[in-house]
Parts: C-alpha cells; structure tokens; sequence
C-alpha cells in the first residue's frame, strides 16, 4: 500500500519524522513489483522496498516489523473475497511474525472476516 495516496502519505510522514531527529525506525515500501517504474518514485523516501507478489517476499517484508500500515486495494477486482483473503493472511504473518501495531486501511468492515483482536 505505499504507493497509493495513502500509502505514499505515510510514508512521506515517516520521513518528515526522519528529517525532524527521528530514526529509531526503518520505513519499508511493500509493492506489488519493485521493478515497476511506477514505484520508482519511492526508492529515495524508503529504507528497504518489497516486492509483495509471492508469500516468501510478503513475509520478509514484515520480518522485524515493530508495526505496519496497510493499505489493500480493493479496487483492482472489486473482489471482497479475494481483499478479505489478503487481509487474513496479513492478520497470520502478523501475529507469527510478533508485529505489535497494525493499522489497516480497505473498503470493508473486517471483522466479520478476520475476528476480534487478538494480544
């Protein structure tokens, strides 16, 4: 989701943080391909960039994350099983991986899909 309106806003956040004295954290872009000029533009906002399109690169992506935002778009297909399935599937990384925070932007209500929190 960074490179989306609000993908790219949070992350142009991040590093005005950085840019402030703030760099007690990584920012990391996770995108569906990193070689795709369209998100060429984040290469100098970014620490680390992501490719998202296989499990493997997914996961290593969020490997060490204290917190992530995530911003899933559901408009490609207009699926709402196919967002609520990538949904979950953040939802299990996150908690394997011991991601603290996750702030999660998508069209629906997920709860119905993933279940209450969990600690």
């Amino acid at each position: 989701g960074a490179n989306g309106p609000e993908g790219t806003a949070v992350v142009k956040a991040f590093t005005r943080l950085r840019e402030a004295g703030n760099d007690e954290y990584l920012i990391r872009a996770v995108v569906p391909s990193v070689d795709d000029s369209e998100y060429q533009f984040l290469q100098s906002l970014v620490d680390e960039m992501h490719d998202s399109s296989t499990d493997t690169n997914f996961r290593k992506a969020l490997t060490g994350a204290y917190g992530v935002y995530i911003a899933n778009n559901y408009f490609v297909d207009l699926d709402i099983n196919r967002e609520m399935k990538e949904l979950k599937r953040i939802q299990d990384y996150s908690i394997s991986l011991g991601i603290k925070h996750v702030v999660l932007s998508c069209a629906e209500d997920t709860r119905p899909f993933v279940g209450k929190r969990r600690d």
